[in-house]
């Protein structure tokens, strides 16, 4: 994936030139999804990184997840299709 190409520098110039807070991964055991747990959690990274001032950014292979992260205050920033028609978003907040 590019973002895992790429230096933290440069990483730092494609998610808007300014320090981030990346999530590196989510996730909810199946049996549990729908409950909320994802969007607590989500939530609770989101109000951590804006109370140190910074953006919070991630990448997902989902369209089903952009839209989850869209209600977070998340917006695509960058997507490209990989090897085998894979997607892959990368998100940030403002």
């Amino acid at each position: 994936m590019i973002a895992r190409e790429m230096s933290m520098l440069d990483m730092k110039n494609f998610f808007g030139g300014s320090d981030y807070m990346g999530l590196n991964f989510l996730g909810v055991d199946p049996s549990m999804q729908g409950k909320g747990f994802g969007g607590q959690s989500l939530a609770v990274t989101s109000q951590l990184a804006q109370s140190v001032g910074v953006r919070l950014c991630l990448e997902t292979e989902r369209h089903k997840n952009v839209r989850i992260y869209e209600k977070y205050g998340l917006h695509v920033r960058a997507s490209e299709v990989e090897e085998g028609g894979f997607w892959c978003f990368f998100m940030c907040s403002k």
